[in-house]
């Protein structure tokens, strides 16, 4: 049937917003977290090419944006009242963040990684932490340590490899599976070094902003705000989007907040699905245009179409008088 067309298997694109539906938060409250640069080459160590097509196949993707395929989202190099919004915060923000589009590091996906590793590496000695006999020593002599908070195989199966690349830099790195208890109370006394959250978005953003990403919830017991973020910047541009009745203006803050978000190097984002995937018999008709939309317009916009209907039974008719015959 497959074979035959009459029965479809298929991925339907997301033309919504995907958000951060699945990353690594990094705890920012501890004092080794604090530092952009340490964020920064714990990113570059993760080698989501080679997880993706190793252990996925290939499927997944990776989001490059919070606020992605809408019109919050940054991109390029920050222009007009975006640029202005930003420039308010240049002695916070990093002055690449004004000069160079943002990209997540990317590699060829055998395994090597090198570029990437050596990238991590100097990020490691500008913020104190040097190789010293194969682990990565601050002045005071301290290996640098990492525990990856996990609560399931899926978040663990990710995480073995990242924290074998991880070994490799001198990090004593560990991934520790947690039941939901556990890993509860740990999340919410903020005892963890990193572990998987997931954020989701709209295309008109709004008060979920706060608890999300504001710095009054980075302290509280039970936040959403696992990573501790605390801007001044993201601060203002949220206070600002969640104010504003102007359209421009709110979609400039939205794309200075996604943007401060994505240079602050809060969340390393690991793998979303690229759209909903379907199985069905080919009796519908669609629309030839596909509304902006998270998920699969079935069956609110679809309708059974006669002949295509006919065909899949006059298949299936057939193929049972053949299983018959047999």
């Amino acid at each position: 049937a497959l074979e035959s067309g009459h029965f479809v298997m298929e991925v339907e694109e997301h033309l919504g917003i995907t958000a951060m539906a699945s990353a690594l938060a990094l705890n920012t409250r501890r004092d080794k977290l604090a530092d952009r640069r340490v964020r920064m080459a714990l990113t570059y160590a993760f080698d989501f090419d080679w997880i993706n097509r190793v252990l996925n196949f290939g499927f997944y993707n990776r989001v490059n944006s919070f606020f992605d395929n809408s019109a919050l989202e940054s991109t390029g190099i920050p222009q007009g009242r975006e640029r202005e919004l930003l420039e308010e915060f240049s002695d916070i923000l990093p002055p690449e963040l004004f000069t160079e589009p943002f990209q997540l590091p990317r590699s060829s996906g055998t395994g090597l990684n090198r570029e990437n590793m050596l990238k991590a590496q100097a990020l490691f000695s500008e913020a104190g932490w040097n190789v010293v006999d194969g682990r990565l020593l601050n002045e005071a002599r301290e290996q640098f340590t990492f525990e990856i908070l996990v609560r399931n195989a899926g978040e663990e199966r990710v995480s073995l490899p990242y924290a074998a690349a991880l070994r490799r830099l001198g990090i004593d790195a560990k991934v520790r599976m947690a039941d939901a208890a556990q890993f509860r109370n740990r999340v919410r006394n903020f005892h963890f070094d990193a572990a998987y959250r997931g954020y989701w978005a709209t295309a008109t953003l709004g008060t979920y902003l706060k608890p999300f990403f504001h710095s009054t919830s980075a302290p509280m017991l039970f936040t959403e705000n696992w990573p501790g973020i605390r801007s001044p910047a993201v601060d203002s541009f949220i206070e600002r989007a969640l104010t504003t009745y102007d359209y421009e203006e709110l979609h400039a803050s939205g794309r200075a907040l996604d943007r401060s978000l994505l240079w602050g190097y809060y969340l390393i984002p690991t793998q979303v699905e690229p759209g909903g995937r379907w199985t069905y018999w080919d009796r519908f008709g669609r629309p030839k245009t596909t509304a902006k939309r998270r998920y699969f317009p079935f069956p609110e916009t679809w309708w059974l179409d006669k002949e295509k209907s006919a065909a899949v039974d006059a298949w299936l008719s057939q193929a049972a008088e053949s299983e018959g015959d047999t």
